[in-house]
């Protein structure tokens, strides 16, 4: 069995592996890129000859299936939204990290798609991200259950403790700094990815921050981060909601 790995591999390589044949790449090509894009985030490219490469930057799942007979993307996209609006609706403090744990252990979107955390996040943070249907709200902090499956908002104590210790690590620092540790947490949380936060935040304010966490944690064993309240959008009409729907 081949397993997925990080690199660069040629496409006769790649398909000779995974038992792919050139009718698939002639006829299917763009059912099959965005089938792979389920498994790592890549990009493919040409060069030389005109010979197809895969740069494969990060694996999503080690495994790979093959493509259906029929292409299921907009199948996917279908049970993906319906799944994440649902959870939002009932669990509004949460991430689109949270809620991808929550898809995989799902039985019947595990069952009918095998997928890992990597490839519901695919499918789940257009839906987070989609302003005509969800509305980010305030930033909280809190922790994870032990499964790992909900977001558990900090209590009043735990919370006073942190900004005090915020407080505390950060008083050499200039108010520009302690801006940024609303920017790591985006991180931390997956809002925004390491490459973005890079350009915004201060080497100084990263590691007084990591401080901070390191210290709450040897208090409460467990180390914060925030979420945003995720809401959905209501309409107060039919007709409000076709003209976002024909707006998308």
């Amino acid at each position: 069995m081949y397993l997925l790995k990080e690199g660069i591999v040629a496409k006769n390589e790649l398909f000779k592996e995974l038992h792919i044949s050139d009718y698939t790449w002639i006829n299917r090509r763009e059912d099959w890129l965005d089938h792979f894009a389920d498994f790592c985030d890549y990009e493919a490219f040409q060069k030389g000859r005109g010979i197809w490469y895969f740069n494969i930057k990060e694996v999503y799942q080690e495994e790979y299936y093959p493509l259906p007979r029929k292409s299921n993307k907009a199948e996917k996209e279908a049970d993906y939204e319906a799944f994440t609006l649902k959870h939002i609706e009932k669990y509004p403090y949460c991430s689109t990290a949270i809620i991808a744990r929550n898809a995989v252990a799902d039985e019947e979107i595990q069952n009918k798609y095998h997928h890992k955390e990597g490839s519901a996040y695919r499918y789940i943070r257009p839906v987070v991200n989609n302003e005509s249907k969800v509305h980010k709200g305030e930033r909280v902090w809190g922790h994870l259950s032990k499964d790992g499956l909900t977001f558990i908002l900090l209590t009043p104590q735990q919370l006073d403790y942190l900004n005090a210790t915020f407080d505390y690590y950060f008083k050499d620092i200039n108010d520009v700094d302690k801006k940024q540790v609303d920017i790591i947490a985006k991180e931390e949380g997956r809002d925004i990815t390491k490459e973005e936060a890079k350009e915004m935040i201060y080497e100084k304010a990263k590691c007084a921050y990591g401080q901070a966490m390191d210290r709450f944690r040897e208090m409460w064993h467990f180390r914060p981060y925030k979420v945003s309240r995720l809401d959905l959008v209501a309409f107060d009409s039919a007709e409000e909601e076709a003209a976002a729907i024909r707006n998308m």
